[in-house]
């Protein structure tokens, strides 16, 4: 690299070398990589490509600018001396691997003693000098550019990693100088600046209690009496040559001879227990959260420990109450008195009292979930509610339950949490406490802040009042055992707005508002009294709790959001409403526009049929009702004059909407509302549209069910014991009992098509390119080897025919780029549908998975029918494919390229304690397999076992390298060429493909191991990309639709498939074909499902509908008649 010349070091040379720096630091980094991986075979040639390396990482070093420099603006000398500090820190790295690699080369046995052999002085000297460069550049552009300098967090883990070896350094006495400790406190005051000021505080207060724990052990070594002979100190030189009262930015210092050995002292193990004990208590220290604004909270870790049960004991301390300064009051003669609490540090909390009486209880409490036998005492003081609990490790000490609120009983409580404490596992009973609450957490920052303003609307405060004397009374005549002693982490949310708009720090701040205590929604380690409480506790950024804490306040905001609604939407349909919901579309739009039906009308009838839809399926995620009529009122949001005026449309959770979550089932995406509309939602109101509801989905998008941790379970409308199909099940639940005219998922191996013919609807799946997918968010990003493609769903065909024909006219490709500009052809549209005779190929089997006698029914009576309206049907032969493109190869091509990176994109979205579907988690197992095992089992299966169509899927099922996903994804585009050679000759030539949607009917919950495997049929037209329909036909006949006697499953994926198929079980559920047309004709293919329609009608065979008025009972196993089943999540994992 050419020496910077004068004039270059200015702030574009500065910027060129920068650049040079970054593309030098990727292949160093590239082989710091390849010497961390490489066994001790290759060490010395490692070393040696170290070794060059760092030679020339130090020529690299010696063209910077040289600091400090005159003659530079601010903002360049900031930029060199940021750079000096990047250097720096490189430069440690690679010291560290040298001397790693180094280590290699010794006995394991003396590894800890590698620093004192001489093959690595000369590095662990050079390392010690690059330590201390690396803190002093850091300060010196810290004081220049504070901001700029700590805004790289990995840059800022850099200082601490310096300052923290150079800390342990000084403690081994290796290599000391007189002005480390200077630099280790110029790195603490650092990161205890970072910690008041920086958005990742509590990464910064984590370091910066660290690195206070190091200056404490380096203060007790001080203290010591020392055999040791005194360091050499020397003092470090400014940079090129600066002056001396200059800042202190050093080049390496010279080292101090190593130290003599030391010996163990006759008290060495007191002295150790001394240093154990000084680290628990500052492990205390640490542990205490940091308080905001709001009353100051008194400390019981400062009560006296000597006082024993049975006493009565007055608090020690003043309190501040509002403002004013009291003592507490002393408990009552009749109390059973306070036993100090084993545990480190109880929590803290401030109290104004109303009531005076109380006394404690003790319960016992393991300190460990997994832990039943070593229990410590948990103290209740009954009136006021308290509780006193150790503060545990977060993940261990949070709890959630479902709760069925305030007039719940005792078997309605649902613990979401396995692990629960018997003492705490108590029943919700029929009390309420109205309090004003205030909470102080120490990981409340901007982003909580931000998460608030978000949820503000979405939580209503809930109140119900009960005095006080009759909570006393209450609270007494319950068994200790369900004593309320927990207040519900609506406290938190009530009134984060307000709050979070009047503090803006990042030190934490207090929320303030309205409770319930409606059962118990998470534990913390808390001190709690009533009616008016504070409290203070660890607030975790992720865990097990954290996952189930979100979940249960996103399900009690949907389920306060549809108790809020106003009483237009409550009570039976009217007349009107009736009519609504049965007029044709185009009238609809016609009377909006005209202004002879109010929009807000059509909404609050669709309202109405979505909570009936809700109740019974569980398919809400997100209630927009509130907020669509605000956009139907305001012609800014929502153009009434457009072709889809007033129409109300669901979406699935995946689809962005300004102001709300776009989670796709992950707690991890919750209270992190999109800034704007998705483009999908930007046409859907520019055409007069109103988005009402998001509908539910699996997490992951990879399952035939609909089910995940944050909203539960998705059940079927026909029978809620089954699956309303995947992943866009939510719009199928609710389509098929009129909840939503039109509804738009997304599909990529038959997630529009699968819900429809489980559910009972229509829907259309598009070419990639025909529809917009920006303004979405998935399980996947990044996945092109089977694009996912955004798609309509309608309860009837002349609906979806209408909808698609309006949004494409909406011009898509003018707002995203993913959208040909191919616009609504009419006249293909009209020419498909007046074409007679249609050659219409009949796929019964696609030699994978053999049709289930319900399915095939359903396809005879359509091929049937298609014969009777004079039609020409062509069965198509499994030999008739080509044998390069057989549907098993095309299912093996389409999940490997789906399943390409392992499934490591889906996992890394989950939480702690998330549960994954099962059917995801089936994939995770296969790829998980070691290639050998892997290839063992494709042996046994196609040799042993006969299985050759299951084999060959497992044969490659697993994460591919970029040479190996290239090969594939050239198989695919062969496939996709012979399929359409074979299609284009005279043998072929089919008008459209008639296939069954699904081989089986909906399945039960909880049978995705199995059958995730089983979706041949509509995935193979993903892979081909080719446009499809789904059509209802008839439903599951108990009698005509048994399976035959004996039954004999050809391979893996059939038996996964039939293993839950029972007609008897399955009797009322629909029959759907599949209607598949080519690459971007959707066009002929609605029209193509019209005939078939048609063709149905005129031979006597209508699909009826739900009628959302009339549902049919649903009988459960043990013959109970109801309308709803409670499904509970645990048993679908």
């Amino acid at each position: 690299m050419p020496r910077l010349s004068e004039q270059e070091r200015g702030g574009d040379g500065v910027e060129h070398h920068v650049l040079n720096f970054t593309a030098f630091m990727t292949e160093l980094l590239n082989h710091v990589h390849q010497a961390a991986d490489d066994g001790d075979t290759f060490w010395e040639d490692r070393k040696r490509q170290l070794d060059s390396d760092l030679t020339r990482l130090r020529q690299h070093w010696s063209e910077l600018p040289p600091l400090p420099r005159s003659g530079l603006s601010a903002a360049t000398l900031s930029a060199v001396a940021q750079h000096h500090v990047d250097v720096q820190l490189v430069l440690m790295i690679l010291y560290c691997q040298i001397l790693r690699t180094i280590s290699r080369k010794m006995t394991v046995s003396r590894r800890l003693q590698i620093l004192r052999k001489s093959a690595a002085q000369t590095y662990y000297r050079d390392l010690l000098g690059s330590l201390r460069s690396t803190i002093d550049i850091f300060d010196y552009a810290y004081k220049l550019d504070a901001t700029g300098t700590a805004s790289s967090w990995p840059r800022c883990f850099g200082l601490f990693c310096a300052v923290s070896m150079l800390g342990i350094a000084k403690l081994r006495q290796d290599g000391d100088v007189d002005t480390d400790r200077e630099r280790i406190e110029n790195g603490l005051k650092i990161f205890r600046d970072l910690a008041d000021t920086a958005e990742t505080s509590g990464l910064a207060e984590s370091a910066a209690e660290a690195l206070d724990r190091i200056l404490e052990g380096i203060e007790e070594l001080a203290q010591q009496p020392s055999g040791a002979t005194g360091a050499a100190s020397t003092t470090a030189a400014p940079i090129d040559g600066a002056d001396a009262d200059s800042a202190n930015v050093p080049q390496p210092s010279a080292p101090r001879p190593s130290p003599p050995a030391r010996t163990e002292s006759s008290d060495a193990p007191a002295l150790k227990r001394t240093k154990k004990s000084n680290l628990a208590e500052n492990s205390r220290r640490r542990k205490r959260p940091r308080t905001g604004a709001g009353p100051v909270a008194f400390d019981l870790s400062e009560q006296n420990p000597s006082w024993a049960v049975g006493q009565d004991h007055s608090y020690p301390q003043t309190v501040s109450f509002d403002g004013a300064t009291s003592t507490p009051p002393q408990e009552a003669s009749t109390s059973q008195g306070f036993e100090a609490p084993p545990f480190p540090h109880p929590q803290s909390a401030a109290s104004s009292f109303t009531e005076q009486a109380g006394y404690f209880e003790t319960e016992l409490l393991p300190s460990h979930p997994n832990n039943m036998e070593e229990c410590h005492p948990v103290h209740h003081w009954v009136h006021p509610p308290m509780v006193y609990a150790p503060p545990l490790y977060d993940d261990w000490w949070q709890y959630q339950f479902q709760s069925g609120g305030n007039a719940a009983l005792e078997g309605n409580l649902q613990p979401m949490y396995h692990n629960i404490h018997p003492p705490l596992a108590l029943p919700t009973s029929p009390w309420t406490m109205d309090t004003t609450a205030q909470y102080h957490g120490q990981h409340f920052g901007r982003d909580q802040q931000a998460d608030a303003l978000a949820r503000r609307q979405s939580m209503p405060q809930l109140r119900i009042p009960s005095p006080a004397s009759d909570q006393q009374q209450h609270n007494r005549s319950l068994p200790p055992s369900r004593r309320p002693s927990q207040v519900a982490m609506e406290t938190i949310v009530a009134k984060a707005a307000q709050n979070a708009a009047e503090e803006q720090s990042s030190q934490g701040h207090y929320y303030e508002g309205t409770i319930t205590n409606e059962g118990i929604i998470e534990y913390h380690p808390i001190h709690v009294s009533a009616p008016t409480l504070v409290t203070t506790g660890p607030f975790t950024g992720d865990g097990h709790g954290h996952h189930w804490g979100w979940a249960v306040i996103k399900q009690r905001q949907r389920d306060a959001r549809f108790a809020s609604l106003p009483d237009p939407y409550k009570g039976p349909l009217t007349t009107s409403q009736r009519s609504i919901l049965s007029a044709p579309i185009s009238q609809l739009v016609s009377d909006v526009q005209s202004g002879s039906l109010s929009p807000i009308d059509i909404l609050r009838t669709y309202g109405k049929t979505t909570s009936i839809a809700h109740a019974r399926t569980n398919c809400v995620t997100e209630l927009l009702l509130p907020e669509a009529e605000s956009w139907a009122r305001d012609e800014k949001e929502v153009n009434l004059k457009g072709p889809l005026a007033g129409i109300p449309v669901s979406l699935k959770d995946s689809i962005a909407v300004g102001g709300f979550d776009v989670s796709v089932g992950y707690s991890r995406n919750v209270f992190k509302p999109y800034a704007e509309d998705g483009v999908v939602v930007k046409l859907l109101k520019r055409a007069g549209a109103i988005p009402h509801v998001k509908t539910a989905l699996p997490i992951t998008l990879l399952s035939f069910e609909s089910t995940n941790d944050l909203w539960g379970v998705c059940r079927n409308p026909h029978n809620p014991k089954y699956s309303p199909g995947g992943s866009t099940g939510g719009e199928g639940a609710l389509l098929a009992l009129n909840g939503s005219r039109i509804g738009i998922g997304s599909d990529v191996a038959g997630s529009v098509r699968a819900p429809a013919a489980w559910s009972g609807i229509n829907s259309l799946r598009c070419s990639t390119g025909r529809w917009p997918k920006v303004g979405m968010n998935t399980s996947m990003p990044g996945q092109e080897g089977i694009p996912s493609v955004f798609s309509p769903m309608a309860r009837t065909l002349d609906d979806l025919t209408y909808f698609t024909r309006a949004f494409i006219g909406m011009k898509p490709w003018e707002v995203d780029y993913t959208v040909h500009p191919i616009p609504w052809r009419q006249e293909v549209y009209d020419t498909a549908l007046e074409q007679k005779p249609l050659r219409i190929g009949l796929m019964a089997t696609d030699g994978v998975c053999t049709p289930s006698p319900a399915i095939a029914r359903g396809l005879d009576m359509t091929a049937s029918a298609l014969r009777s309206a004079g039609h020409q049907v062509v069965s198509i032969p499994v030999s008739s494919f080509p044998a390069t493109a057989t549907p098993a190869l095309g299912l093996q091509i389409a999940a490997t390229l789906l399943c390409a990176d392992g499934g490591k994109t889906f996992k890394s979205f989950f939480r702690t304690g998330e549960n994954n579907d099962p059917g995801a988690a089936q994939i995770n197992f296969y790829m998980g397999l070691p290639r050998p095992v892997k290839y063992l089992w494709y042996l046994f299966t196609k040799y042993i076992k006969r299985d050759p169509v299951w084999a060959q899927i497992l044969r490659y099922f697993h994460p591919l390298s970029a040479f190996e996903n290239w090969q594939w994804v050239a198989k695919r585009e062969k496939f996709r060429e012979t399929w359409f050679s074979w299609l284009n000759a005279p043998d072929q030539n089919f008008d459209f493909i008639l296939c069954p949607g699904n081989a089986t009917p909906a399945l039960p919950h909880g049978c995705m191991k199995e059958a995730v495997s089983s979706c041949g049929y509509t995935f193979l037209w993903n892979l081909l990309d080719y446009s499809a329909g789904i059509i209802p036909v008839s439903t599951v006949d108990a009698q005509k639709d048994a399976l035959p006697t004996p039954f004999k499953p050809a391979n893996g994926i059939e038996r996964g498939a039939y293993k839950y198929y029972d007609a008897q079980e399955m009797a009322g559920l629909p029959i759907a074909v599949q209607i598949v047309g080519r690459r971007l004709t959707e066009e002929k293919v609605l029209a193509y499902m019209k005939v078939v329609t048609d063709s149905l009608a005129e031979s006597g065979t209508v699909y009826e509908h739900l009628d959302v008025e009339n549902l049919p009972e649903v009988e459960e196993l043990d013959g109970a008649k109801h309308k709803t089943v409670e499904v509970d999540p645990k048993k679908i994992w």
